[in-house]
């Protein structure tokens, strides 16, 4: 058998417990927001989320920011990015 045959086969194997629950997929949880001038509700935001999957952040733009609020975050979108970075 050729390298791959083999990973095809795997891979099809694979899919074919996943499929029948003998392996659990990993979840994904998506959550999005401002997260302007971060706080505390916005850690335990994260880590109540994390618990259901691997956490995936989308951080809102700066134009995104002005079209909801009406006004420019006070925190930039590289720094709220940063931000939540480091709280991961």
């Amino acid at each position: 058998q050729s390298l791959l045959e083999t990973k095809s086969q795997l891979s099809q194997e694979i899919a074919f417990y996943y499929h029948y629950g003998v392996l659990p997929l990993p979840k994904k949880v998506f959550v999005t927001g401002c997260f302007d001038l971060l706080h505390s509700g916005h850690v335990e935001f994260f880590r109540q989320a994390a618990q259901y999957g691997d956490l995936h952040v989308a951080v809102g733009s700066d134009h995104t920011v002005y079209g909801l609020k009406g006004r420019k975050p006070v925190n930039s979108e590289e720094e709220r990015l940063f931000m939540i970075k480091a709280v991961s």
